[in-house]
């Protein structure tokens, strides 16, 4: 019985080190992200979710988010500044892709997605968020959710 509770013990000490290990630190990734946040809170807006975290390129971070049907959202990801591409994707309860953003590198020098959403049920809904990386195999992003409104 001591080895399962001493497994347990571990387990639970691995996921706390691998989220450690997840997060990232960029003060430009974080310092934009902050300052897009702050403008749509001065526009009525409120802070749903915000985090940053190391991603690895061409993988994909899904962060799970329950919206109200008709409230305005405002989805901000904020990639690597050495980034091929970034992609935001907003998935339904269906599966389907009702939002899909990309922005290439060589189209634009900003490393920003920033889209409005409107949900069309109240629901669970799945934002998926991906950078594919020139020179790295991973990199901090930063993903924000906002509501409009109280």
């Amino acid at each position: 019985m001591c080895f399962f509770v001493s497994t347990g013990v571990q387990a639970q000490q691995n996921q706390k080190q691998a989220a450690k290990e997840a997060v990232c630190n960029d003060p430009q990734v974080h310092s934009t992200l902050v300052s897009i946040n702050e403008n749509f809170v001065g526009q009525g807006y409120t802070i749903t979710h915000f985090e940053t975290v190391s991603i690895p390129s061409k993988a994909i971070l899904p962060v799970y988010v329950k919206m109200e049907q008709g409230k305005l959202y405002q989805l901000n990801f904020v990639g690597s500044h050495d980034y091929k591409e970034i992609a935001l994707v907003v998935i339904d309860k269906d599966k389907n892709k009702v939002v899909e953003t990309k922005l290439k590198s060589k189209n634009s020098k900003d490393h920003v997605i920033s889209q409005n959403f409107i949900a069309p049920y109240t629901g669970n809904f799945m934002i998926a968020v991906s950078q594919k990386l020139k020179d790295a195999e991973e990199a901090c992003g930063g993903v924000s959710i906002l509501k409009a409104g109280k």
